[in-house]
Order: C-alpha cells, then structure tokens, then sequence
C-alpha cells in the first residue's frame, strides 16, 4: 500500500466509540480496605450461620441456612470489588471482576453504587 492510499484509507476508516474503562466506576463504590473487611465479614458470618444450622432445632435450622446463602452472596459480591479494587491485581483480571460483580449485583445496584449488606440479618426471626 502506497503512503497516499494509506493516508486516505486512515482518513476514511470508520472511528468506532471507545467503551468506558470498567475501573472507571469503582468510583462508585467502597475502597479496597471497606471491601476486604466486609469479605472477610460474610466469609465469618456464613460459616457461624451454617455451624448454627447444625445445632438449632430443625424448625430453626432452615433459616440459619436461609442466612448463610444469604451472606454467600454477599461475600461474592464483596470479593469482586476487593479484587477488582485491588491494584496488586493485573489490569484484565480488575476489569474482570468488574463485570463479575455487575452480573452479581445487577444494572441498577451496579450503577447506583449499592453493594449488599456484609451479612443476612434475620434475628428477629431467628429468636
């Protein structure tokens, strides 16, 4: 390809849209620190749930589990934005994370910036 005929196909190429950078919105959300406590957090209070499940009477023992799905979810949640805010991290696996937690949270909690609670609490009903 000659210089001219490179210059015009530059010119007449179709520039497409660039998407946004996902890590653009971890703006949105909590920093690195707030994310691992709130992992670490649901990671504790899904096992104390199940190991309560195990010894409450069975007509309790469903919502013990009922919580500890519960706070499994939120401890996914929580650990995509940890690792998606963790700048240790390679850039694509960030990037990742990112559309990991907007399939977990959803497109309406994901851009408003909601992230669930770090843990089910049910104790009124669990009394």
């Amino acid at each position: 390809m000659t210089l001219p005929a490179l210059l015009v196909w530059l010119l007449l190429a179709p520039i497409e849209p660039s998407q946004p950078d996902p890590l653009w919105d971890l703006a949105r959300f909590p920093p690195h620190s707030t994310a691992r406590e709130a992992t670490d957090f649901c990671w504790q209070a899904k096992r104390n749930f199940e190991a309560a499940a195990e010894c409450a009477w069975e007509h309790k023992a469903h919502l013990f589990r009922a919580a500890a799905n519960q706070a499994d979810a939120a401890h996914s949640a929580w650990c995509y934005l940890a690792s998606a805010a963790n700048e240790d991290y390679p850039i694509d696996y960030r990037r990742m994370a990112m559309g990991w937690l907007r399939e977990t949270l959803g497109d309406e909690d994901y851009f408003a910036g909601r992230m669930p609670f770090p843990a089910y609490w049910a104790f009124q009903e669990l009394r």
